[in-house]
């Protein structure tokens, strides 16, 4: 060794201790084990991500929008409104009473409903709910829309333009966040452009009106309040 510092072949001096007992090893060999393992962890998870990141982050988000409509699908069948069981409608019955009255048919009149024009009569069986301007009612259309559930009848929404300046179609609009709150009864909202519906049934205030799968009305309810009686609604 040459005084400069440097061996024979003109490599710089190297300080190495020789341990006297290996032993003395095992904290480093166990820190370099560790690090083996980590890698072959990380080696490991990037061949199990391979496929999905081979094309950036197109298939890791394609896979987690398909994962979260599959969740929407389930949670929507498990806790969503349930289809209400509805009597069929049978053949119309011949009237016993005139056109607004309890044992008379639905006014011979079209109205809209899902923006299809249709008889009125074609409602049946129905409970329909004809809504008052401002009508504050929302309470006591969740129970009706139980009732109607209850007597295997469909539920429509209608409102009464009688003494309103609102359109059909803004009337249409502002029913539909209500309708959209009432999960007790699969709810539809029915367009009646002449009023004749509200007219027929001389709607005051809440009003009910019950048609039978036989397109017969069954019962009339005006200026209905607050409360709501348990057992209203019968076919």
């Amino acid at each position: 060794m040459r005084q400069d510092g440097e061996d024979d072949y003109g490599l710089p001096r190297v300080d190495v201790v020789v341990p006297d007992d290996a032993r003395e090893l095992d904290a480093d060999v166990a820190a370099w084990r560790r690090e083996e393992r980590e890698r072959r962890r990380r080696e490991r998870v990037r061949r199990l991500l391979r496929p999905f990141t081979r094309h950036g982050l197109a298939l890791p988000v394609l896979a987690l929008t398909v994962a979260l409509a599959l969740a929407s699908g389930i949670l929507i069948t498990f806790f969503g409104p349930r289809p209400v069981p509805q009597s069929p409608a049978a053949p119309l019955a011949a009237p016993t009473a005139a056109v607004g009255s309890v044992g008379g048919r639905l006014p011979d009149v079209r109205v809209v409903v899902n923006a299809t024009s249709r008889p009125a009569e074609t409602l049946r069986p129905a409970l329909l709910v004809i809504l008052p301007p401002e009508c504050g009612c929302e309470q006591q259309l969740h129970e009706l829309a139980r009732q109607a559930v209850g007597q295997s009848l469909r539920f429509y929404l209608l409102a009464d333009l009688r003494a309103d300046d609102r359109s059909v179609q803004k009337a249409h609009k502002d029913l539909r966040p209500m309708v959209n709150r009432i999960t007790e009864a699969v709810t539809g909202v029915v367009d009646d452009p002449r009023n004749a519906l509200a007219a027929a049934y001389r709607a005051r205030g809440l009003t009910t009106v019950t048609v039978r799968p036989d397109g017969l009305v069954s019962q009339v309810f005006r200026d209905l309040g607050p409360v709501i009686d348990a057992r209203l609604i019968k076919v």
